[in-house]
């Protein structure tokens, strides 16, 4: 196990820390002249789920949250940009004595947001080895003037050392197992830049997936810290030393390295080569200086990373293990669900934490290595705030509650699980009020609707979105966050999307959420999540349908049946019947 029963991740920082980490940045800001210090969430491998002390961020604010953006400023209270997923959340970890939380509205970026605040001018700085390629283009369009750093200088400031990993790694089983050579020849079939170009890989699922090695580096990841250089024959990835102690897994077409990047980029083997490729959504600004510096011979060319639609599209073997582990969540999350309902029908005192806890256990026992995400165990009120991270021991279910369990994990393969189900607290005979039926009810309508819908190959993801919202849209709600996200390697895989802005194209065999909700402050919240794949309608060519991967029953007691229609009432019925095989059923099919 890997960090079982739970990580201790929810430690507030106190306020008095974030006060002298920021006085330590400010007097660094000074020391460079700097108006403006631009902070992202992100470590040296760009992370999603970057381990808290080695996040500036959260440093600097004390916010808990995986996704928010930090502007420091040299004469007034620095600035934290978070979406709609973390608007209750920050205002409840952030000293506002300290820091302005900057609640940015569905449909505007946090990263808009920022820059149009670096308009009014000023010297802005950036930690370029902890941000994409991409975001610092758009830094240097927005500030009046941009300095890049690139060599730990913040991080040296706040008196930290650099994060080194010394985990060994692992192979996935044999029989998932394709092979590198295979899943290169994936990547670079369309591979349009000759035998003398170089394609540099910063996204460590990317590596992950083409080694078939797995390490658990990061909270909530089975992948690695690393960064690798690949052409069609083969792949060389670098790893801290100590990651290599023990040796690594033997994989053919793989060279296994400790070397630093500045001594990779000079080897002599790649003379020939005239074309650096790579992705600048997953490339550290920081890399592509070195090149620069380097390599100034050789012409950068930029591509969305060829390895991100390869990886998408699930080969036969995948899919096949990833409706399999789905299997073995379902039943988890069908267990916890019902052991809440009985407990707190019972009269049992069942908090946040021991909810949160128990679900954990329940993971554990199923044979899950580790988690995907942190578990959001909400109880009441609570359920409201979407990413909410803070379980605690006071907040105690009674009968009647709305409670939200949002959980996935990770197995032998390190390929992730996501599901999220609301349900009444103690079940039985309560009656649910009627608001509650309403939000529980339109939300389970707009995931029917999109989880059953029928398209071309190649729809933008936006067609599934405007799906689940419609029943919404009707009835006056809507909700602040996009509908899906890839899943796979990481349980956020890129590449696959479904938000009324994407324009990535859905296609056979790619794994995705759908997860409409409704959320109410002080009321309570209504997420339903599965996770589903894209498969083959049969009888039409070129034609897609969902299959879902998650069969969790759904909670009679919140459902407002005289609001489903005919055609809903099948789905549910095909779907429930789906649950029942699988014994995950929480009792809706008694009332089809």
């Amino acid at each position: 196990m890997e960090s079982w029963p739970a990580r201790d991740e929810n430690d507030a920082l106190p306020a008095e820390e974030v006060a002298r980490n920021l006085e330590a940045a400010h007097r660094w800001m000074g020391e460079e002249g700097l108006d403006l210090l631009v902070v992202t969430s992100a470590d040296r491998y760009l992370n999603e789920y970057t381990p808290l002390e080695d996040n500036h961020r959260y440093l600097l604010s004390g916010f808990t949250g995986s996704t928010a953006l930090l502007l420091v400023r040299a004469k007034e209270r620095a600035r934290l940009y978070v979406d709609g997923r973390y608007h209750l959340q920050a205002d409840g970890e952030v000293d506002a004595a300290l820091v302005d939380v900057v609640k940015v509205a569905f449909g505007t970026s946090i990263q808009q947001a920022l820059m149009d605040d670096l308009k009014t001018g000023g010297v802005a700085g950036c930690e370029g080895d902890r941000m994409s390629q991409s975001f610092r283009q758009s830094l240097e369009k927005a500030a009046a003037s941009l300095r890049v750093f690139a060599g730990g200088e913040l991080r040296a400031a706040l008196g930290k050392e650099p994060l080194i990993q010394t985990k060994p790694l692992r192979p996935i089983p044999e029989a998932l197992d394709e092979g590198p050579r295979a899943r290169l020849a994936r990547t670079f079939k369309d591979w349009p830049h000759g035998e003398d170009a170089l394609l540099y890989l910063g996204a460590l699922d990317d590596i992950a997936w083409l080694t078939g090695a797995r390490g658990y580096h990061f909270p909530y990841q089975s992948s690695f810290a690393a960064e690798a250089l690949a052409r069609p024959d083969g792949l060389c990835v670098r790893v801290d030393a100590p990651v290599l102690a023990a040796g690594p897994p033997p994989a053919e077409a793989v060279e296994w390295t400790a070397e630093n990047l500045d001594a990779l980029l000079t080897r002599d083997a790649w003379n020939r080569v005239k074309t650096f490729v790579y992705d600048p959504a997953h490339t550290t600004a920081a890399v592509v200086e070195k090149v620069k510096s380097l390599r100034p011979d050789w012409k950068r060319v930029t591509m969305t990373s060829p390895a991100l639609s390869a990886k998408a599209k699930k080969s036969p073997v995948e899919l096949e293990h990833m409706v399999d582990i789905h299997k073995r969540s379902s039943r988890v999350v069908a267990r916890c669900v019902r052991w809440a309902r009985e407990q707190v029908g019972a009269g049992a005192r069942v908090s946040e934490l021991e909810f949160h806890d128990q679900a954990n256990r329940f993971y554990e026992e199923a044979g899950a290595v580790d988690l995907s995400f942190h578990t959001i165990a909400a109880i009441g009120s609570d359920s409201a705030i979407i990413h909410f991270s803070d379980p605690s021991s006071d907040v105690v279910a009674e009968p009647g509650d709305l409670m939200l369990l949002d959980s996935g994990a990770l197995y032998e393969a390190g390929y992730a699980t996501d599901i999220t189900r609301t349900f009444l607290a103690g079940g039985g005979t309560l009656e649910a009020s009627r608001k509650q039926k309403e939000i529980y009810t339109l939300v389970l309508k707009g995931l029917l609707a999109a989880q059953n819908a029928v398209f071309p190959e190649g729809t933008p993801g936006a067609f599934l979105d405007a799906l689940a919202r419609r029943p919404l849209f009707e009835a006056g709600w809507n909700y602040a966050h996009g509908t899906g996200h890839g899943v796979g390697i990481h349980v956020h895989e890129p590449g696959v999307g479904i938000s009324p802005t994407t324009t990535l194209p859905m296609k056979a065999n790619q794994v995705s959420s759908i997860e409409p909700g409704i959320y109410v402050e002080g009321f309570g919240g209504v997420r339903l999540e599965n996770i589903v794949a894209f498969e083959a309608l049969p009888g039409r060519e070129g034609f897609l349908r969902c299959r879902p991967l998650v069969l969790v029953g759904f909670d009679p007691h919140l459902i407002d049946w005289e609001r489903l229609d005919g055609r809903e009432m099948a789905w549910l019925r095909e779907y429930e019947g789906l649950c029942a095989e699988l014994g995950t059923g929480l009792g809706a099919a008694e009332y089809l």
